[in-house]
């Protein structure tokens, strides 16, 4: 019995075409997956923190489960995200995150100067040292903030890192 509306055309001698693109699928397909991460790159999360819930920093320190908080804000505060300031630092402790506080801020009449870049560079030389393989928080002001830093950070790091890889946290 033969269903009308759909019929099978098979040939057994396949074209040229279909046996090169099969062996093109095949070897870009029989990678083999990494049981662990790459501890030479590093991840970081730009976190715009006037911007998010408490509810949605709180997720996001879960789902992606940190070992370093670093503060770029010139003035930080957490009174949007937890009751108090030791209240943050607690918690981030009581989870076992390490909190580091370096202001990074354009600098100059242009802008193309930052301040701190630099401390920036070490710590995280440090930090990969460590071969911990979770990601960073970056936590800015706004998400304009996390702009400029975006478009600064991963070719300074490039010269202690080599592979930087940015995400934005979603508000």
């Amino acid at each position: 019995m033969r269903d009308r509306k759909l019929h099978l055309v098979y040939s057994s001698t396949p074209s040229e075409v279909a046996n090169t693109q099969r062996d093109e699928w095949g070897f870009q397909n029989a990678r083999q997956l990494q049981l662990f991460d790459s501890f030479d790159k590093i991840r970081i999360v730009l976190v715009p923190i006037a911007e998010i819930s408490a509810h949605s920093f709180r997720k996001a320190i879960q789902e992606k489960n940190p070992l370093l908080i670093i503060d770029t804000r010139t003035f930080p505060d957490f009174f949007s995200i937890f009751s108090s300031t030791d209240e943050a630092f607690s918690d981030f402790r009581a989870r076992g995150i390490e909190y580091k506080r370096i202001p990074l801020e354009p600098r100059g009449p242009d802008g193309d100067g930052w301040a701190n870049l630099d401390t920036l560079r070490r710590l995280i030389g440090v930090y990969l040292e460590r071969k911990a393989g979770a990601p960073v928080l970056l936590l800015t002001s706004t998400s304009k903030k996390s702009a400029q830093l975006a478009a600064k950070v991963p070719g300074y790091l490039s010269q202690e890192v080599a592979e930087t890889y940015l995400e934005e946290f979603p508000t």
